[in-house]
């Protein structure tokens, strides 16, 4: 938390000097190390501060790896990237659309973007033969055989990311990424992914709001050895198509059905046969309320309190209202004491410490902590629950945790709803 905290004070300074335009004693801010994670952070100026920041020239000492920020970038930005150990990065094929120099012309067809001359202008030579991630948005502005070129330039790539509508790009971009762990295509309406038999070294699939109406399609992912990962959110008819071979993906551990249209049924049918499943999302489907405590894996879901926990740990960071529907689905959970089975005081104050906002606390989040204590400690004020943690100096480390942790939520409990000071 206090290395969160530093990173994000010193983000903000970071900040305030580049919006201002000043970019001489920076350095006094920044470490000659520059953090992807700190440079992420102070994203929050105009792009046209950007070039300035990347570049040399700059007297920064950034050494960037990573770049995948959702802002628009100049040719003249990506240009200065030159200058980094780049590993991971974003290219937004539309950020070149309208400079006549990356133009293919195609005679009476639309003009395609030279994605040869992009990769020039982002990438030195180090970087393209080191580049382990690749993220490419609106890739249908590229030629046809984009799969091909960019496979032969940067040989070494692991993990892409990009959309595939079309069957025949999914196969070709499979023949030309053998080497490839992470592939994110996502919108694949088609649903043929039988050419991924060819990635024998995948371990990471996401086919994020893709349409599957035939099993036909799928065979090939049971040749898949490494598949470890499947990511299946928005997806209609994945799970349905893929039990109709009724055998196992063996050695598949983390299963995402987030959203999806996975039914209870099949999802016990999923844990039957999938000996090393440890864990399955089925946050916002059908079953999102069902108890599956019985079964051999865990789930992410609001069933029990302990799942509900699970949940808001990986959700609570991407969009404030799935906040708000875990910590009222946990306070439920405390007010109804017949349904705290599995509660454990310690993971859940650790919990929701990791999630505490200082800035942006939700009253759900609030209401939660205040509902814990009536569970916990009933008719006992947060003064008098305060002041038996200060009066207790436990010799053991494990108990002086927990009423650290104990002392921290009473205080911000405290901090929303005051309590009249009792006279001695």
């Amino acid at each position: 938390m206090l290395v969160e905290s530093l990173i994000t004070l010193a983000s903000k300074k970071v900040a305030e000097y580049l919006t201002k335009g000043y970019y001489e004693g920076l350095d006094m801010i920044l470490n000659e190390t520059m953090s992807d994670q700190l440079f992420s952070h102070s994203i929050i100026w105009k792009s046209s501060y950007l070039s300035s920041i990347f570049a040399k020239e700059s007297g920064l000492k950034f050494n960037l790896t990573t770049v995948a920020h959702n802002i628009r970038m100049s040719p003249k930005d990506y240009e200065c990237l030159q200058f980094h150990a780049i590993r991971s990065i974003r290219i937004g094929c539309d950020d070149f659309k309208d400079f006549q120099e990356y133009r293919i012309e195609n005679g009476d067809e639309e003009s395609r973007i030279d994605i040869i001359r992009i990769l020039d202008t982002c990438l030195n030579e180090s970087s393209c033969e080191h580049l382990r991630r690749l993220e490419l948005f609106y890739p249908e502005r590229l030629s046809d055989d984009w799969m091909e070129i960019v496979g032969k330039l940067l040989p070494n790539l692991q993990s892409l990311i990009c959309r595939l509508p079309k069957e025949e790009s999914f196969r070709r971009v499979c023949m030309s990424f053998p080497n490839l762990i992470h592939l994110d295509i996502g919108f694949t309406y088609n649903g043929n992914l039988n050419a991924i038999r060819h990635l024998k070294n995948l371990q990471i699939l996401v086919l994020e709001g893709s349409v599957f109406d035939s099993h036909e399609g799928l065979e090939g992912l049971f040749e898949l050895q490494n598949l470890r990962v499947i990511e299946a959110p928005y997806t209609h008819g994945f799970i349905e198509n893929l039990l109709n071979f009724d055998r196992p993906l063996m050695n598949l551990r983390f299963l995402v059905c987030f959203s999806s249209d996975i039914t209870e049924e099949e999802l016990r049918r999923v844990v039957e046969i999938s000996p090393s499943l440890e864990q399955i999302d089925v946050f916002e489907t059908s079953c999102e309320l069902t108890d599956f405590s019985e079964i051999p894996v865990k789930v992410v879901n609001l069933g029990t309190i302990e799942s509900t926990m699970r949940t808001l740990r990986l959700y609570s960071q991407i969009h404030y209202d799935y906040m708000d529907t875990c910590c009222d689905r946990i306070s439920f959970f405390l007010e109804n004491e017949t349904k705290c089975q599995g509660f454990k005081e310690e993971k859940f104050l650790e919990l929701m410490m990791e999630v505490f906002d200082v800035d942006d606390t939700e009253e759900s989040f609030i209401r939660c902590l205040k509902q814990f204590y009536e569970y916990s400690f009933p008719d006992q004020s947060m003064t008098n629950i305060i002041k038996n943690i200060d009066s207790n100096t436990p010799l053991d480390a494990s108990k002086k945790a927990l009423l650290a942790k104990r002392k921290w939520a009473a205080q911000v409990v405290l901090s929303h709803f005051p309590e009249e000071v009792e006279e001695e």
